[in-house]
């Protein structure tokens, strides 16, 4: 893909109210300030037709949990697109893909999705970053 402009930018999703998932639940979020259960009121809107190149999400809970693997993708026109699989027991939790390369046009919109595991110890007052950089 040509790029017009060799510029990049990042665009953020914060969940700033703690929630305790519950297992094996699919959770959405993106420019709201928490997660729900529900896709279309957490969408973010792509500003420049380009590429997403890279995406980091960054979780933090007071109580670790147990380290059943975790999935966490990117969803973009009703795909979803991995960004990585954690399992590990501790409080902070990183999904990171620095190897993406996801079309995409100026106008659509993408959201995180994640499915919870079955966890033996839920983790509790869990709080989400995440950013990815569109590369355009």
């Amino acid at each position: 893909m040509g790029y017009k402009k060799a510029e990049a930018i990042a665009i953020n999703a914060l969940v700033s109210t703690a929630i305790n998932p519950a297992d094996a639940t699919t959770y959405y979020f993106g420019v709201r300030q928490d997660m729900s259960t529900v896709e279309s009121a957490f969408v973010i809107y792509i500003p420049y037709s380009g590429m997403i190149t890279y995406c980091n999400v960054m979780g933090y809970a007071t109580t670790a949990g147990t380290a059943e693997p975790w999935v966490m993708n990117l969803r973009y026109g009703g795909a979803d697109y991995p960004i990585a699989t954690v399992a590990a027991s501790a409080n902070r939790r990183d999904w990171i893909n620095q190897n993406m390369s996801l079309p995409v046009t100026a106008g659509s919109t993408i959201s995180f999705k994640t499915t919870t595991p079955n966890w033996v110890t839920d983790p509790l007052a869990l709080k989400i970053m995440a950013y990815f950089i569109l590369r355009y």
